[in-house]
């Protein structure tokens, strides 16, 4: 995860009616990594969630389960696993979210969408933990980047 902070010099519009907002895009948490600073990500959460008009867009990788190439693995294996295997990867991934889910909490009705990137779990009703993550957050699900 790479976070990047800048200070913004604004002054009063004068053509403008409107309150100033802060648009904090978040993305490549890679979350489940040791990539994932959590420390980091919770301040950036809890310094966004505390300030007011700021608003956080998604720009995908927020669970970092599986890429492209281990989905097409997993897939491929799947088949020949029992349920309860089948089960045990589909519970893993939703752990993961549930957990990243702890940390976004402070931020639920403050996003303007999510992206998905290329690091997702699907489950088998259809959902991947992107859009989970989307109605977790009560944001729209803004499809692929």
């Amino acid at each position: 995860m790479e976070l990047i902070s800048a200070t913004v010099n604004t002054m009063k519009s004068r053509t403008l009616p409107f309150e100033e907002c802060v648009i904090m895009p978040i993305g490549d948490i890679q979350y489940g990594t040791d990539a994932c600073d959590i420390d980091r990500l919770r301040r950036h959460v809890e310094w966004g969630a505390k300030q007011p008009n700021v608003y956080f867009l998604g720009m995908g990788d927020y669970c970092d389960f599986a890429s492209g190439s281990e989905r097409r693995n997993l897939a491929s294996i799947a088949e020949s696993l029992h349920d309860s295997g089948q089960d045990a990867i589909h519970g893993a991934a939703a752990y993961l979210l549930e957990s990243l889910q702890e940390i976004l909490e402070p931020t639920k009705g403050r996003w303007l969408g999510l992206v998905s990137g290329h690091h997702f779990w699907k489950f088998p009703d259809g959902a991947t933990t992107d859009t989970r993550l989307a109605a977790f957050l009560d944001c729209p699900f803004l499809g692929d980047y």
